[in-house]
This record gives structure tokens, C-alpha cells and sequence, in this order.
């Protein structure tokens, strides 16, 4: 069953949704750190910095072109199981420490978002 063009536009905005979200509340935040996890938000908001400038890249390729995407049942239910995991993670980031610890698999659910699309974009 194709996954239609709205879907993955969708899907990946709620992945820059949800990294500029984690960034913020690091920014903001960041300052009231010890030195050394200051370091570390920093790090974490180079990582976030970089992630989203490839969505957004992906994002204006999405609709501006002509993709045919079609995922098998396993890659569907991965993509919807990764995008539930995203909703948690948002859910989550009321606290600076719930952020810290699910960046990391914020970055590892949407890297393979984006990589599951990619790896199916055929141009009509």
C-alpha cells in the first residue's frame, strides 16, 4: 500500500517538530546547567542543529517533487511505531531531564524516519 506524499510531509514535520522542541527547552535551560553538562546540552544542540537542517532539506524535496513511496507491512508498522515513539517524546519534554535522556533516541527514531523515506523515493 503506497504511502501518500501529505503522510511523509507529515511525519517528517513532526520529527522538526519535535527536534526544535528538545532544542528549545536545552536552550533555554542550558544556563541553570553545571559547566559540564552545559557542554553536553551544547553538543546535543550542534546534533539537533544538523538533524534539521537535513529534514528540512527533505521536507522541500517532498513537495516539491513527484515521489512514489511504497512501504511494505513491516516498514509501515515500523514508520507508526516510530512516529508513536515521537508522540511520547513530546510528551515527555516538560522537563529538561526527560529531554537530555531522550534525545538520543529521538535522533536514532528520526534518522530512520528519514532514512525510510529516502530510501524509497522514486521520481514519477
Amino acid at each position: 500500500m503506497p504511502t501518500t506524499i501529505d503522510e511523509l510531509i507529515q511525519a517528517n514535520q513532526k520529527s522538526i517538530e519535535a527536534l526544535e522542541s528538545a532544542e528549545e527547552l536545552i536552550e533555554s535551560n542550558k544556563d541553570s546547567l553545571p559547566t559540564a553538562e552545559q557542554f553536553v546540552a551544547l553538543t546535543i544542540i550542534s546534533d539537533i542543529d544538523t538533524r534539521l537542517r537535513v529534514l528540512k532539506f527533505t521536507q522541500v524535496h517532498l513537495g516539491a517533487s513527484q515521489v512514489v513511496v511504497d512501504f511494505n507491512a513491516d516498514e509501515q508498522n515500523k514508520l507508526a511505531e516510530m512516529e508513536s515513539q515521537l508522540d511520547g517524546f513530546i510528551a515527555a519534554d516538560s522537563q529538561i531531564e526527560s529531554v537530555l535522556n531522550s534525545v538520543p533516541a529521538i535522533l536514532n527514531a528520526v534518522v530512520r524516519i528519514d532514512g525510510m523515506i529516502n530510501g524509497h523515493i522514486a521520481h514519477a
